[in-house]
């Protein structure tokens, strides 16, 4: 009986010393950069504050490739204010010609082409199994997303 009990207590206490769910706490809410309106995609861009000077940002998007479903798609990366603003004007340069223009974010790959009035942003996961996701962002899309208007 001795035994069996000292069994029972110590397969108890190694399998509550090795829990794989950790402590509940309240999450921060994300910090809302900007939002493009009057765009099919509904592109939002959001951050949650870092202790450091790096932001995690979040692009949050819906997948033009399946129009008739809801297929949200999101872009993660951490950045800077001025990493940001890096690629804010890089997708801005896209509206000036129509050459293929491809950029790294997190673990993505942003290609940007322009067409007659906006950009279309194709998104490559590169370490997921995720299919591809695109949509189109005008100029004026562009700087409410970025909240620079």
């Amino acid at each position: 009986m001795n035994k069996f009990l000292f069994t029972l207590i110590l397969l108890l206490s190694f399998s509550l010393s090795h829990s794989q769910i950790g402590e509940g706490k309240i999450a921060e809410k994300p910090i809302l950069v900007g939002k493009a309106t009057k765009s099919k995609a509904l592109p939002d861009l959001v951050y949650f504050e870092n202790e450091t000077d790096k932001n995690v940002y979040i692009l949050s998007f819906n997948n033009l490739e399946y129009p008739s479903i809801s297929d949200i798609k999101q872009i993660t990366f951490i950045a800077n204010q001025n990493e940001l603003d890096t690629l804010y004007n890089f997708l801005l340069e896209g509206f000036k010609d129509k050459e293929l223009r491809t950029i790294d974010v997190g673990s993505q790959t942003l290609y940007i082409k322009k067409t007659a009035m906006s950009i279309k942003i194709t998104v490559k996961y590169n370490e997921k199994a995720e299919p591809d996701g695109w949509f189109y962002l005008s100029k004026k899309q562009l700087m409410r997303l970025f909240g620079k208007k």
